[in-house]
């Protein structure tokens, strides 16, 4: 059984309708919370916390990898018995081509196994993506995201408050003791925590759908958010929060979408980056971003050796640059702590132009819906648009926001791919203004047709007849 509703509506010169099928929405909705539970992994620091335990080696993480598969292989399937796979590739075909890399770069690899394991997942996700938006509007995975952030950040607050050996860091723990104190809720590091909790805050406060029957839900999480973000100690975390708000702020109205003023502001904000370490010293914090710019010219050094194509994805992360960074820096250099760097380190500046490639469509298929007079589901636009924006602004000390695997990098993923979503798309200009003005035209033309008809003189020329 099937209904038909119409998912937009752009006035009387456009509409279109889709048709909603509810066995294929469930699917999608279980597929989609899979991936959100196995990428993050969310649950698994519960269970083996290296931080705490000092032991790298995760009994547990494999069984997370075999679901990503078995999701991934769900996927293909449902589109192939559709014979919906190109359908389903050209949703996303913006960003494909990042993950046919990731890939291909399995042939340069210093570690065949683990390239093609987690370029698998990466190519796989973004067709899956492409898969389950299918016949589903964004609004669902939206709604779905906004509990599952609700979710983590309530059980986060209630094991840092009332069951503290787990929810925070401690003096007792093998790694990380100088963060003794700090919230980690249900993750192993305070990093995880302020990242979800970041887009948790945000999302929460500006789009959670509040009536007299959910507000204890919604309230409660959404101070749990405010919590997790200040209390987890983390300053790119709370940057994060801020620029959401920010671009939550000027993106709501049309005004404020305009591409004048948008430049103004990026002018001002280009102004105030020239000036960080300033403002970074006067704040009391190190001007050196916790000996991340140490990091960072370290990674561009070993980068520049293979400017073009990296290391490969993953396994040049893991067996070229973080046993080099050790040796030249610290111990707690296991990354480049840039999401940038970090993908041209892995794919270099083919991979880096891929990657902003699918930002800038993606993004501009979300400023237009913004800007137009008659733009769907506006609001949805607006909260994947920010979370794409929050990403880019955490992946500067950060590589998380940009990885597709652990602290919630995936949400940026997903946001590139249903912003590009045809119901999130405004009518396109010809069936508005252009469409208009023929219309007008043939009005023009026929007026003297109907004056000549109904004025005296013709009405007495008909009847000679």
């Amino acid at each position: 059984m099937r209904s038909a509703t119409p998912y937009l509506s752009s006035g009387p010169v456009a509409r279109r309708t889709s048709t909603t099928y509810p066995g294929w929405t469930a699917f999608a909705v279980f597929v989609f919370v899979g991936f959100l539970m196995s990428l993050g992994p969310v649950g698994k620091d519960l269970l083996h916390n290296p931080v705490k335990t000092g032991i790298p080696t995760d009994p547990y993480a494999e069984h997370f990898n075999r679901a990503r598969y078995l999701l991934i292989a769900l996927c293909i399937g449902a589109a192939a018995l559709q014979g919906r796979i190109y359908a389903s590739a050209r949703q996303v075909a913006h960003i494909l081509p990042f993950g046919v890399l990731a890939v291909l770069s399995v042939l340069w690899s210093p570690d065949v196994v683990t390239t093609t394991r987690n370029a698998v997942v990466m190519l796989g996700f973004i067709f899956a993506m492409g898969v389950i938006s299918q016949r589903n509007t964004p609004r669902t995975f939206l709604i779905t995201l906004m509990h599952f952030l609700a979710i983590i950040v309530l059980i986060s607050a209630f094991l840092a408050l009332f069951v503290p050996e787990i929810g925070r860091h401690a003096a007792s723990d093998v790694l990380e003791k100088g963060h003794a104190g700090k919230w980690r809720g249900m993750f192993a590091h305070k990093n995880a925590l302020g990242s979800y909790a970041a887009i948790a805050t945000v999302t929460l406060f500006t789009q959670a759908p509040i009536n007299r029957y959910n507000w204890p839900y919604w309230w409660s999480a959404r101070i749990a958010a405010v919590l997790c973000v200040v209390f987890a100690g983390s300053a790119n975390s709370i940057v994060g929060a801020l620029s959401g708000f920010a671009a939550y702020a000027l993106l709501r109205r049309r005004a404020t979408t305009r591409w004048p003023f948008l430049l103004l502001v990026g002018l001002a904000g280009l102004a105030l980056s020239s000036i960080a370490a300033n403002l970074v010293a006067l704040l009391g914090r190190d001007t050196t971003f916790t000996g991340r710019t140490e990091i960072w010219a370290g990674a561009l050094e070993i980068w520049s050796r293979s400017p073009w194509l990296g290391y490969s994805y993953a396994a040049g992360n893991i067996f070229i640059l973080e046993p080099e960074l050790k040796r030249m820096l610290f111990s707690s250099a296991v990354d480049a702590h840039n999401g940038y760097i970090d993908i041209l380190f892995s794919l270099g500046i083919v991979g880096a132009g891929l990657f902003f490639l699918a930002v800038a469509i993606s993004v501009a298929h979300g400023y237009r819906a913004c800007v137009a007079r008659e733009s769907p589901d506006r609001s949805v636009t607006v909260a994947y648009m920010v979370i794409v924006l929050m990403s880019c602004v955490m992946a500067l000390a950060e590589v998380s926001p940009l990885r597709l695997i652990g602290n919630g990098g995936y949400m940026l993923w997903i946001a590139l791919a249903m912003l590009s979503h045809p119901s999130l798309r405004p009518a396109a200009r010809g069936t508005t203004r252009t469409g208009s003005r023929r219309r007008s035209k043939r009005r023009r033309r026929s007026e003297p047709q109907l004056q000549a008809q109904t004025s005296p003189s013709g009405a007495s020329a008909g009847m000679a007849d």
